[in-house]
């Protein structure tokens, strides 16, 4: 059994952004919620948990390096959802994270967090555009497989593998179409 140390250690460290296996296999129910949202979850459902929870009793403190952490796994989500864009905008990085472009100078935190990322995205930063190139996606989030029922996240707000598999078949019919 795992204690809320080790949890919190293995949800902090910089270079974990995999944690599907926890959660299928975690024996605690009180890191249910909090093993799902960093499985499969976005900035957003983090927030809801903290708003539905707070600091309450038997519930896990988000520290500052787990926000921080799930913000950059809801960039990478948005990365993967992008599908074949090569250039993204940082304006679109901080909408989707619900960030004003303007407040707490975005740009700069989103550009500093993409570059703590180098280990699993490769980018080249472009400040005048504020935007990214991607150039090389080493890891993608956990995709959800039906494997136990969700609690907190919302089936159509994450990738599954039947959404991929659909998301497959469009991509061939398309390939099929365009050589015909």
């Amino acid at each position: 059994m795992m204690s809320i140390d080790e949890l919190i250690l293995i949800l902090e460290d910089k270079h974990v952004y995999s944690y599907k296996e926890l959660w299928l296999n975690n024996e605690e129910s009180r890191y249910e919620e909090i093993l799902e949202i960093f499985s499969f979850g976005r900035l957003k459902d983090l927030n809801e948990y903290i708003d539905k929870y707070g600091d309450g009793m038997d519930k896990i403190v988000i520290s500052e390096l787990m926000m921080i952490k799930m913000i950059k796994l809801s960039i990478l989500s948005y990365i993967n959802s992008s599908n074949a864009r090569y250039k993204i905008s940082i304006i679109d990085i901080c909408h989707e994270l619900n960030i004003k472009f303007k407040e707490m100078n975005s740009s700069a935190f989103i550009e500093r967090l993409l570059i703590e990322m180098n280990d699993i995205i490769k980018i080249r930063i472009d400040s005048i555009e504020n935007s990214i190139d991607i150039l090389q996606v080493t890891d993608t989030r956990d995709v959800y497989s039906f494997e136990k029922p969700l609690n907190i996240i919302k089936i159509e707000d994450i990738e599954t593998t039947q959404s991929l598999y659909s998301e497959l078949e469009r991509w061939k019919n398309k390939l099929i179409n365009d050589i015909h």
